[in-house]
């Protein structure tokens, strides 16, 4: 709702989209010239879910402009929007992707009643074209639990479902800084402080917007405060990593972990299987570094698996940063998912 608007209001809409037009001729422009380093180009759209509530859709790499002025204050005690989630899914190019925007986070009160925003359900949470879930959104702890909950019992449920970091920065860069009461007071704090949450995407070869879209839509990536894993199966003379599916019952998970001074020594590293149909995960291996590390290869030798589900990781440091992968399905050759 504000990409749409006039130049110099935030209240007027602009037929000509002249903001959203200029973003995208900035960006093409920087990423022309900067080499290795990309901006993907993208929007924060107010759909309506199936409740018919606000909330919001992360969108990359979409061409044309999708409307979504559901709780933009820009019409009084107006607060309908433009498209339901579905609806925004069905139109989005293929090179796009669409990302379920803090679908968790606890909603201020006066939020929830004048701009009628509210939390995705678990429907529009599992459409089929939705990638998945950016449940880490600034540092509260609280949301970012309540999101692991939520996608846990999808996955458990069956649902190839991936999650995603992000800050709901909108300028707040060494400082949260926004309205709390509507034209009367504003707060700080520093939570949402843009760089804080990072979604770390395997590299590839192929240096490019489209190859890291690519990397995001199939899983390949994790989730962090600082510190990074990377991890791979093999089996069989096969390598498998995150976001691909394993077709063997006896595999080798290999998991490199990374810290720094500065975001704390390794501390905890734990690894989870998940049976579908299963309420909770098992941990199938744990570590805890008695020493001061911030770079370690932790292997686990001759895992049998035997039921259909998924392998995913936590990894903690010292003063609390920590990452959490995105999962590696499993499927034995003899088993089927039902």
């Amino acid at each position: 709702y504000d990409l749409d608007d006039q130049p110099d209001s935030w209240i007027l809409s602009d037929p000509q989209q002249t903001k959203w037009k200029q973003s995208r001729i900035e960006i093409n422009t920087l990423n022309e010239n900067g080499n290795d380093v990309f901006l993907i180009p993208g929007e924060e759209v107010t759909v309506s879910n199936t409740k018919g509530n606000n909330v919001h859709l992360l969108v990359l790499n979409q061409a044309e402009f999708i409307p979504g002025s559901g709780d933009g204050a820009e019409r009084f005690l107006r607060t309908t929007t433009e498209h339901t989630v579905q609806e925004a899914l069905n139109i989005l190019d293929a090179d796009a992707l669409a990302i379920a925007a803090h679908p968790y986070n606890n909603v201020p009160f006066l939020q929830k009643l004048l701009l009628k925003r509210s939390n995705w359900t678990m429907q529009d949470a599992s459409q089929i074209k939705l990638a998945g879930l950016q449940i880490l959104n600034g540092t509260n702890l609280s949301d970012l639990q309540r999101g692991i909950k939520n996608w846990i019992t999808q996955l458990l449920e069956g649902s190839k479902i991936y999650i995603y970091a992000g800050n709901d920065a909108h300028g707040n860069f060494n400082r949260y800084h926004q309205i709390s009461i509507p034209m009367i007071s504003t707060h700080h704090n520093f939570d949402q402080i843009l760089g804080q949450c990072r979604t770390a995407v395997l590299k590839s070869n192929n240096k490019s917007i489209n190859t890291i879209i690519n990397q995001l839509r199939a899983g390949k990536c994790v989730i962090t405060t600082g510190p990074v894993m990377v991890i791979e199966c093999s089996a069989d003379n096969y390598s498998y990593t995150l976001g691909d599916t394993i077709n063997h019952s006896n595999i080798n998970i290999t998991i490199d972990c990374i810290s720094s001074k500065f975001n704390g020594i390794l501390n905890k590293l734990i690894v989870y299987f998940g049976a579908l149909g299963q309420s909770i995960e098992t941990i199938i291996y744990s570590k805890n570094w008695g020493k001061t590390t911030y770079i370690s290869q932790e292997i686990i030798k001759d895992l049998h698996l035997h039921k259909v589900g998924y392998i995913r990781c936590e990894l903690v440091t010292s003063i609390g940063r920590f990452c959490y992968s995105n999962p590696i399905w499993v499927k034995p050759p003899t088993l089927s998912e039902s």
